[in-house]
């Protein structure tokens, strides 16, 4: 006979194990409702998309904003200033957390065009930069996953991703914009792979993984109703999106 306390133990992923193993491991919290995009901090985003996006976070005013930094997109000195100038005028909008979640350490250095121009105003404006992965919500990790071997099908990355590690990802694998579950029966869970999408045309044409067609937008992650259940939320060419009914932009 299977003991009540063991019927009750909750599944946890191997990746969250290890994460919590580390001594810097912060975990996620439940109930907030995350909004994430790809490629803010590049000097090509889309210009109107970029402002519809800042009035709809100062309508919406989610608990987080995650910014998911490319490992193809060099922090130049243009991308710094131009992500400092968005960040500048997000703040002016926007009371939440803002997180940019980046690749790898070498970003983060202070010979490198982040640290020697922006770091310590995008710091001031309060934003937390986090290199490798990332427990953004309960059962959920973000990735800057966009390496080779991904497929042309949107969310198929992810949700190879997602099978892997055993949790719900969000990544801005090939800029495609689309959320795959998947149901694990025995767990009594659902699997998700989300691609977010990107806010940078030029920048995700560039990138080595892009063999699909690009996809302009970004996601949210709404786990205020417990359920944690991605949204896609495209943007038109014009840089307009429409969300829970009401539209952003012309």
């Amino acid at each position: 006979m299977v003991s009540l306390k063991n019927s009750e133990t909750k599944f946890e992923p191997p990746l969250a194990r290890i994460l919590r193993s580390r001594p810097t491991y912060v975990p996620p919290v439940s109930g907030e409702r995350i909004v994430v995009v790809a490629d803010l901090h590049t000097s090509d985003c889309h210009s109107r998309a970029i402002t519809n996006l800042i009035n709809f976070l100062a309508e919406w005013q989610p608990e987080r904003l995650v910014a998911v930094a490319s490992t193809w997109c060099s922090a130049e000195a243009n991308n710094c200033e131009a992500f400092v100038d968005r960040i500048t005028r997000l703040r002016t909008a926007y009371a939440g957390e803002i997180v940019l979640q980046v690749s790898d350490t070498p970003f983060l250095t202070p010979a490198s065009p982040w640290g020697t121009i922006c770091r310590g105003t995008v710091t001031s404006l309060g934003v937390q930069v986090i290199p490798g992965i990332y427990p953004i919500a309960p059962g959920w990790f973000s990735l800057t996953a966009t390496g080779p071997g991904a497929s042309r099908y949107p969310g198929s990355q992810a949700i190879m991703l997602a099978r892997t590690f055993q949790s719900s990802i969000v990544c801005n694998g090939t800029s495609g914009l689309a959320a795959i579950g998947q149901s694990n029966g025995a767990e009594g869970r659902t699997l998700w792979g989300f691609e977010t999408g990107t806010l940078s045309p030029r920048s995700a044409k560039s990138a080595p993984s892009q063999r699909g067609r690009l996809e302009l937008g970004f996601g949210i992650i709404n786990a205020a109703d417990g359920s944690g259940e991605p949204i896609a939320v495209p943007v038109q060419r014009s840089g307009s999106f429409t969300f829970d009914g009401q539209t952003f932009g012309k």
